[in-house]
């Protein structure tokens, strides 16, 4: 349990940049501790709790040499704790790179979810989601909010669903002429798919996020990540990962559109 008390702390750190901020994410922070608490308590024998603690953890890159020498690397971690009636699962990427020896990149995300009957075929959640990113030039992105989801193939060797919530976006860009802090009700919808090939041989995944604002629908975030992983034994794979954004709100100067292919390999546990 002490992973989620440290997602808490680092939210109380953000009360000092933005007031209403904090106000969603105690709220939202401390319903999930609730749920939490109330399933962990109705599951305590040792195998129970054995079986209901699952993670993953990647690390992957790219390189380039000649004209431009350029390189990038990124780690991704997974926490899920799968109880009797909820799901939750903390997620978190760190990237960074350089571009003929100069920083150029250097990414965060982190999100916090909760999923309510998880096991039905309809099931409510709530989502906690914090973000930096150097080359959009966001210094602090928060989103908070609610939703359900449609879970319309759930097999062993194929698991797609269908989400909506509504998120309340905060983002705050670098200090820099032109630039100003967005507060932004959004929609967001998800798709999300994993299949597996050849018995398990080769797997592939995919999420995309679209998320326009309430108050202009044209103004919208698009996400996609699509993974396709070989494992070479129950707990080790190598994966080719493909990561596109594009952001309504970003830095003066800055491009929307970022698109990433790296190579690297994963452990399960």
């Amino acid at each position: 349990m002490s992973y989620f008390i440290i997602y808490a702390d680092f939210s109380v750190t953000v009360y000092f940049k933005r007031n209403m901020t904090i106000k969603f994410i105690k709220i939202t922070v401390m319903v999930l501790l609730i749920f939490i608490q109330a399933d962990y308590s109705n599951s305590q024998t040792e195998d129970s709790l054995k079986s209901a603690w699952s993670g993953a953890f990647s690390l992957n890159g790219l390189y380039q040499s000649g004209n431009t020498n350029k390189i990038y690397v990124s780690g991704k971690g997974e926490i899920k704790n799968s109880g009797k009636v909820i799901e939750t699962i903390l997620s978190t990427y760190l990237g960074y790179g350089e571009s003929n020896n100069k920083k150029d990149n250097n990414d965060f995300y982190s999100s916090l979810t909760a999923d309510l009957f998880y096991t039905n075929e309809w099931s409510p959640f709530l989502l906690e989601f914090i973000e930096f990113n150097f080359a959009s030039g966001i210094d602090f992105r928060n989103q908070t909010g609610a939703g359900i989801k449609y879970s319309f193939i759930k097999s062993e060797k194929h698991k797609s669903s269908v989400s909506a919530a509504f998120i309340y976006d905060y983002t705050n860009l670098t200090s820099k002429p032109g630039n100003s802090k967005k507060e932004t009700p959004r929609l967001s919808l998800r798709l999300k798919t994993k299949q597996f090939f050849f018995n398990g041989k080769m797997n592939f995944s995919f999420v995309s996020f679209y998320q326009p604002s309430l108050k202009e629908l044209s103004n919208a975030i698009f996400r996609l990540e699509s993974i396709l992983e070989i494992p070479l034994s129950k707990q080790f794979s190598v994966n080719a990962t493909y990561k596109y954004i594009k952001d309504d709100v970003v830095s003066v100067g800055r491009k929307r559109v970022d698109a990433k292919l790296t190579f690297g390999a994963g452990f399960n546990f």
